[in-house]
């Protein structure tokens, strides 16, 4: 405390600590297990995305990932130097497309192994109920800080 003044709420209650801290445990746990891959988890994520979403477009692909535009343009740039997606000219419209190539869809494949089992390890730590609880309060906690006035309930 400091001059009489407290902090609302305490440091120690606050629940964006909580979820900032499970978050970086996941990074952490998933840069390790796809560090093998010569991955790291935004280029996982980008694989990932083609895997399910082949032809995206970068604008597609960095919202799915959740990055800027220039940092797709440079997660392309070089899983396409190392062979793992190719990007294609637009035939109708204006979005170059990027497609897995068959090493980067063999390598997704085999570090989503060592990825996968870390979401199996984690949920394995509820029960199902619990798996269900947790999705729907981190998706509110997510719609109140995205629009404060949809978090209440």
């Amino acid at each position: 405390m400091w001059m009489g003044i407290m902090l609302t709420p305490p440091i120690s209650e606050r629940l964006g600590i909580v979820i900032a801290d499970a978050y970086a445990a996941l990074i952490d746990a998933k840069t390790a297990a796809l560090a093998p891959h010569d991955l790291t988890v935004a280029r996982y994520a980008v694989l990932g995305t083609l895997y399910t979403a082949d032809g995206s477009s970068g604008a597609a692909l960095a919202r799915a990932c959740g990055v800027t535009p220039q940092t797709i343009s440079e997660l392309l740039v070089s899983l396409e130097a190392e062979g793992l997606i190719e990007r294609r000219a637009p035939t109708t419209g204006r979005a170059i497309t990027t497609h897995l190539t068959e090493l980067g869809r063999a390598r997704v494949v085999t570090a989503d192994r060592d990825a996968g089992a870390i979401e199996v390890a984690l949920a394995d730590t509820f029960t199902p109920d619990e798996r269900a609880q947790l999705r729907d309060l981190l998706t509110r906690a997510t719609r109140a800080l995205e629009n404060p006035a949809a978090g209440k309930s």
